[in-house]
């Protein structure tokens, strides 16, 4: 009796070990990405005003790791080789912190240590890849609303990138939506940038 236990018990083991095997081998290979690809400079400033983030929200179907594809039908789908290493937020965040010094600006957390020149808050309307007769475009929507003494400003900005490759190419799709939330990003600190200098 104790024989057969062992038997079984050796068994279970060998079979379990050639499953773990088996979907392995089956399972794709997921590789991670990051939005952020560029390094960190700090240029020379004669003055660094101080830009509180209150923070950055997405909507539902894009604060996920997975990449997101939708077609002219709305059908939503999901990259099979490739995933974000971090929800958007929190990349187009960190994006958004680095990208800042090169414009001479400071973009703080809360707590504030001290009072911030400005406040910023950021929602990600849309971030996919868009599918339309066989043709591919990489997307950002972005709402922001900034908040200064003077006053509150809101606007919307939308970055695309046609993706020129004949059918689905996952690598050259993460590109460009690195270089769409780029674009966003820039775009955004160059109109904070434009609105503190004509107050002065």
């Amino acid at each position: 009796m104790k024989k057969h236990i062992g038997l079984v018990c050796c068994f279970s083991v060998l079979f379990s070990g050639c499953l773990n095997l088996n979907l392995k081998q089956m399972l794709p290979d997921v590789k991670d990405y990051d939005l952020n690809t560029t390094g960190f400079t700090t240029p020379t400033c004669s003055q660094v005003h101080d830009i509180g983030l209150v923070g950055i929200q997405s909507a539902d179907l894009y604060d996920t790791k997975q990449i997101v594809f939708k077609n002219a039908q709305g059908q939503v789908y999901y990259a099979k080789h490739t995933k974000f290493i971090d929800l958007p937020k929190n990349m187009l965040k960190n994006m958004l912190l680095l990208q800042a010094a090169k414009h001479c600006l400071f973009v703080s957390r809360p707590p504030h240590i001290t009072t911030p020149y400005a406040t910023i808050k950021l929602d990600i309307l849309s971030l996919a890849i868009l599918e339309q007769n066989g043709q591919y475009q990489a997307q950002l929507v972005l709402d922001y609303s900034l908040n200064t003494p003077s006053g509150s400003q809101y606007r919307r900005i939308t970055q695309s990138q046609t993706i020129t490759a004949k059918e689905s190419d996952e690598i050259l799709e993460i590109k460009a939506l690195q270089h769409v939330s780029l674009k966003a990003i820039t775009e955004i600190l160059e109109q904070i940038k434009n609105l503190d200098e004509t107050k002065h």
